[in-house]
């Protein structure tokens, strides 16, 4: 069958390379001209549609979006009988969605309906969840609103990172797209409507690395963790000096009994062994690897000087 592609990420890379696998032609991939040398050739789109010579466009975003005259044209003259998308951040026109002949497909990073919309790899992590969800479905004019052919899942641990959870999750997208790409060429695949009501949307724009410190223990904890040795941590502020953290641990109750009790959100109540001890909306959080605008050596030092009791926020 002739596919036409429209993918980024690891994810894309995986399942460009099940398609030829599969024994597939693919007539087109579209992607975002994002070259990354530090990442194996065949984890990259560009990586595997080069070393298999396949036709490789790197179009504006709004081109794709519109879609253009001339990228329309192009799509309709590659004859493609399926598309498919991943990690391409566009709401498809129906005028593009109604030429292929089996429909188009798409992988999302969550168990929709919930987390529709612009919804990071990384989400159920922020979340402090333990399980992370990824969906393949069909395309429909809606946002992830289509049909779901199957659900894919991993395990999140307390280890994980963005980074590593991210990946996994990826790997666990190719699969279901391994194991019902026959069916979806064959027109057989499972098809279940979405409950949209039962669901949730994230839109664009959204500053995910900024703590709300009324959020629980366990999901601050995940969303400082989605960003660990990154350029780009968690972060948030204290006496106008912003603060970065890079982990955190949970802290048990039991071991901080005789602290205060009534300690607002965000409040630093211990400075122990390991860290600050911080208040959080729900339990007790330990940041213990962290570093104060300005302050290369001395953190705790400049945290002190900012007054008693310490606020983060």
């Amino acid at each position: 069958m002739r596919v036409f592609t429209i993918i980024n990420g690891y994810t894309g890379a995986l399942c460009l390379q099940e398609l030829l696998d599969q024994g597939h032609e693919v007539v087109g991939v579209v992607t975002a001209p994002n070259f990354q040398p530090d990442v194996p050739p065949e984890q990259t789109v560009i990586g595997v549609a080069t070393k298999n010579l396949l036709p490789l466009y790197m179009p504006a975003y709004e081109t794709v979006v519109e879609p253009a005259p001339e990228f329309l044209a192009l799509f309709r003259n590659a004859k493609p009988d399926l598309m498919v998308s991943m990690h391409y951040p566009a709401i498809f026109k129906p005028v593009l969605l109604n030429i292929p002949t089996l429909g188009c497909v798409n992988i999302h990073p969550s168990k929709v309906p919930e987390g529709r919309g612009m919804t990071p790899s990384w989400w159920y992590l922020y979340l402090g969840r333990k399980t992370a969800w990824t969906a393949l479905h069909y395309i429909d004019a809606g946002v992830d609103s289509g049909d779901v052919i199957a659900f894919g899942s991993t395990t999140i641990t307390d280890e994980d990172t963005g980074a590593t959870v991210s990946k996994r999750l990826s790997e666990a997208a190719w699969k279901i797209f391994r194991d019902n790409l026959p069916g979806i060429m064959a027109g057989t695949a499972p098809r279940q409507k979405q409950d949209l009501s039962k669901g949730s949307y994230l839109w664009s724009g959204r500053d995910w690395h900024r703590i709300n410190w009324s959020r629980g223990a366990k999901g601050i904890r995940g969303q400082i963790r989605c960003f660990t040795d990154t350029n780009n941590n968690a972060y948030t502020f204290v006496a106008g000096r912003k603060l970065t953290i890079n982990d955190a641990q949970i802290a048990n109750p039991d071991d901080w009994q005789k602290l205060k009790k009534d300690a607002a959100q965000g409040e630093v109540i211990a400075i122990t062994d390991k860290g600050l001890l911080v208040q959080t909306g729900k339990g007790l959080l330990i940041l213990t690897d962290f570093a104060v605008e300005g302050e290369k050596t001395d953190s705790l030092q400049a945290l002190t000087e900012a007054g008693i009791p310490v606020l983060l926020g």
